[in-house]
């Protein structure tokens, strides 16, 4: 008696306050996609908002197929390092993200998780050579030496101490010069945003950004990463960013694209809502009609 009772309080209630049905059904339909979406990732939050255009392949546009200011980027975690490719190691494979090679991660700066965390390009990875002081990076045996990689060691890409220097990276085809003398004694990724240069010379990550403390950020250890960027949705991110009064970065034709979003839903939405009970009224008057 009680489980009957209970059906037709519901059913009332639904047939009663039909917006409370619809509410429950989009509230159902987005945990369920975010459930898959955080299965996939395996972190939380699943999604990040690009804040800057240091990933960007323009200077003030929209550009398709890379990551831009209000970009929202899906993060998938990774725990080794052979989960990630190096724009290094994507010149060899051909592996390519966002434009260029290599995977785009998310880390924190220095192991700084309660910062926002920086999304940028993994350049090389450094292995730290104890016994002999510097560092080896195998990457390099897969590029050719003079064209693509010099460094204080001469072509031996094992225990290179001092510095070296990668040419031809990005979409740019930027110098990047490595100092690698005062970078600590860890494995760690160099790393990159797409944008950020001067004058033909690449400014990475590990002489140009500085933690919360005002220390210069080092090389990024596995722990420090968040997870690489896999896919994204566009424009979406700039609506927060506006909310927050951080949107100067946005390029300038994004805001076309989401008023055309909004204007679409806009319409789809008014004539689900009367354009459809006019057409059924139509249909109905012509079957009877006949």
């Amino acid at each position: 008696m009680l489980v009957k009772d209970l059906k037709k309080s519901v059913k009332y209630i639904f047939h009663k306050y039909v917006w409370l049905k619809e509410i429950l059904i989009v509230l159902i339909s987005i945990i369920i996609i975010f459930g898959a979406v955080y299965a996939y990732c395996g972190v939380w939050p699943p999604l990040v908002v690009v804040e800057s255009s240091s990933m960007q392949h323009s200077s003030h546009a929209y550009v398709y197929g890379v990551i831009n200011a209000g970009d929202m980027v899906f993060v998938k975690k990774v725990t080794v390092p052979s989960s990630i490719q190096t724009y290094v190691d994507g010149e060899h494979t051909g592996f390519k993200s966002y434009g260029e090679f290599g995977n785009v991660i998310i880390y924190h700066k220095n192991d700084e998780n309660f910062t926002t965390p920086i999304i940028h390009r993994a350049i090389v990875y450094l292995i730290w050579n104890r016994s002999e002081g510097g560092f080896d990076i195998p990457s390099l045996m897969n590029i050719p030496y003079g064209s693509s990689w010099r460094s204080s060691s001469g072509d031996n890409y094992n225990n290179i101490t001092r510095w070296l220097t990668l040419y031809n990276i990005g979409w740019k085809n930027v110098t990047v010069n490595i100092s690698l003398s005062g970078l600590r004694h860890h494995n760690g990724y160099i790393t990159m945003g797409d944008n950020n240069y001067v004058n033909g010379n690449g400014i990475y990550d590990q002489e140009g950004l500085i933690d919360y403390y005002g220390r210069l950020v080092q090389q990024v250890e596995i722990s420090w990463i968040v997870g690489i960027a896999t896919g994204y949705i566009p424009w979406l991110g700039s609506l927060k960013l506006l909310v927050d009064g951080n949107y100067q970065y946005v390029p300038y034709n994004t805001w076309y694209y989401l008023g055309g979003i909004i204007a679409g839903i806009f319409i789809i939405t008014t004539f689900i809502d009367y354009g459809l009970p006019v057409l059924n009224k139509k249909l109905k008057k012509k079957i009877k009609s006949k």
